[in-house]
């Protein structure tokens, strides 16, 4: 009788002390061809309250053209600043380092240089426990034979006619692999925002694929790096407005003249003498 009512206690203890630390959640977003030819995934998320022992790493694709980590500065403008892509055993990823709070990836994929199929995979992993875990696949508005691996996820769809598939996971255990797979046809090698742009200057025409257009160069990641604009309405989506509210949180805390921390209630700067507003 006494082993029997143990097993509940000792199933919540061990629940307590395998996820204590680590991630409070994480969310992998997989946008297709929105700007130009390529795949873009933005990998977001938050330490546990109670910290996180050692460093966070995740197993990234091994087709990623390009890495870039996205932070807030003071003004809560984004920056992006390129980031290295670790070899381990053979396979890519990215070590992030020590992370307290808030963090935000973007990986770049290789471009696709003509119309056709295409196919992309990433075999996902973390090094840290996830209470919560988002996956979040963007169905391109041009795609035909579209196929996702994950066939359980909710499919949302927005205003603009573009499918959100999302998949919620819990209790993801660090070093679980999760492999995912998608694949369509994109015809005539156009992006989701030719027909963005298209429908918003005829808003009652259907969707048509335009011609595609030659280029003598592939433009990478045209939209994240040149346009700051769609940086922050893209972010906005995935990542949410943690980054923004922390940011200004903390420029309230400051005195505007020494950048000394001050109290909310002070009237004065305790190290300088400013008066505070």
């Amino acid at each position: 009788m006494k082993k029997i009512l143990l097993i509940p206690f000792v199933t919540l203890f061990l629940s307590t002390a395998l996820f204590s630390g680590g991630l409070e959640y994480a969310r992998v977003s997989i946008v297709p061809e929105y700007e130009s030819n390529n795949i873009v995934i933005f990998v977001s998320g938050k330490t546990d309250s109670t910290g996180m022992e050692g460093d966070l790493a995740f197993l990234i694709p091994d087709n990623v053209d390009s890495l870039m980590q996205i932070t807030f500065d003071e003004k809560s403008d984004v920056e992006v600043h390129p980031f290295p892509i670790s070899t381990i055993q053979g396979k890519s990823w990215v070590k992030a380092g020590e992370i307290s709070g808030e963090f935000a990836f973007m990986l770049v994929s290789e471009h696709f240089h003509a119309p056709g199929k295409r196919d992309f995979s990433y075999d996902l992993e973390f090094n840290q426990s996830i209470k919560a875990l988002s996956i979040e696949i963007q169905e391109p508005p041009m795609a035909s034979q579209f196929h996702s691996s994950e066939e359980n996820a909710e499919i949302e769809d927005d205003p603009h006619g573009q499918k959100i598939h999302r998949v919620h996971l819990h209790d993801f255990m660090a070093g679980t692999k999760k492999s995912m797979h998608i694949s369509y046809v994109n015809s005539k090698g156009i992006t989701t925002r030719q027909i963005l742009e298209e429908m918003m200057g005829n808003p009652n025409a259907q969707v048509q694929n335009p011609a595609p257009r030659m280029q003598t160069a592939p433009i990478r990641h045209k939209l994240y790096l040149w346009q700051p604009t769609a940086i922050l309405l893209v972010l906005a989506v995935i990542i949410g407005g943690v980054f923004v509210s922390q940011n200004k949180t903390k420029k309230n805390n400051l005195c505007p003249s020494c950048k000394a921390e001050v109290k909310d209630a002070s009237k004065f700067c305790s190290k300088c003498g400013t008066q505070l507003l």
